[in-house]
């Protein structure tokens, strides 16, 4: 039933995926127990506390088992907010303060300047084949969107305020909500150019997309595919054989530029609740 209300909400399946797993891992769990539940009432607060201990067997990876007890958590509170089991005990439910403490130095989201430069060297982007991924790119750079957000931008995306300042209008499909980022002179007027390259490839004017797909897109209402923007960034990251200050090579995924758009804000001393609104 929690399955079916989370992807009756829109959330992805991928993101479902791991909620599923997460209860396969609780109900293993309550399945080994000495005192196995055999209903709601008899669900208590300590078989919670098996199943986060025994989480550290079963996935040694700190993200994994962090994204596992946040599913439970999230199944748990649903539960009793929905009142899907009036006699579930009160206190049946995973607490902030139950989260384990990673246990060794994880990666940094946002990626280094040394590595930044690399990318965004003018020289360097203009080898990305497709100019229409290297706008994806460096929107997600420039204005923190996710790539979900980023490749599916409505033609007519660009907006000014009352001053006649540019502003980006997208929607966040994590929010499910209309947003909006300001943007500078440059990036806009890109943006601007793209549009009209879209609107003289389809002369008919049925195009709603800005950045439309190549593929089964006759009428340009269809817009890139984030997987497909992935897959064209891999490759060419390959080809920039990326490297750190020490010289060794750098991995990068296209949701780090969003981590990145932040921390840069903060170093720039803007104020936290400024960023927040930014990044939406």
């Amino acid at each position: 039933r929690w399955i079916r209300h989370r992807l009756a909400v829109g959330l992805a399946v991928k993101t479902v995926g791991v909620d599923l797993m997460a209860l396969h891992h609780l109900s293993d769990t309550l399945d080994r127990a000495s005192d196995t539940p055999t209903g709601p009432a008899q669900f208590s607060r300590h078989h919670v506390e098996a199943c986060m201990a025994a989480s550290l067997t079963r996935y040694h990876n700190d993200s994994s088992r962090v994204a596992v007890i946040n599913s439970i958590r999230t199944f748990l509170r649903d539960v009793h907010q929905f009142e899907w089991a009036p006699t579930l005990p009160a206190s049946t439910m995973v607490h902030r303060d139950d989260y384990p403490r990673y246990t060794r130095l994880m990666p940094a989201r946002a990626i280094s300047e040394f590595v930044m430069a690399q990318i965004e060297s003018p020289t360097r982007l203009d080898t990305m084949p497709d100019p229409a991924n290297r706008l994806v790119l460096e929107l997600m750079i420039r204005c923190g969107l996710r790539a979900v957000d980023a490749v599916d931008l409505a033609l007519d995306c660009l907006v000014d305020d009352g001053e006649g300042h540019p502003y980006l209008h997208y929607l966040n499909h994590k929010m499910k909500r209309d947003a909006y980022v300001p943007i500078d002179d440059e990036l806009a007027g890109r943006v601007r150019q793209q549009r009209a390259e879209v609107e003289a490839r389809f002369s008919a004017g049925t195009a709603s997309k800005l950045l439309p797909g190549r593929f089964s897109n006759i009428d340009g209402t269809m817009s890139l595919t984030p997987d497909g923007f992935r897959h064209a960034f891999r490759q060419w990251l390959t080809r920039l054989n990326l490297t750190d200050e020490h010289g060794n090579q750098v991995k990068v995924t296209p949701h780090q530029f969003r981590h990145t758009f932040g921390t840069r804000l903060i170093n720039q001393d803007v104020p936290q609740h400024i960023v927040q609104k930014l990044m939406d």
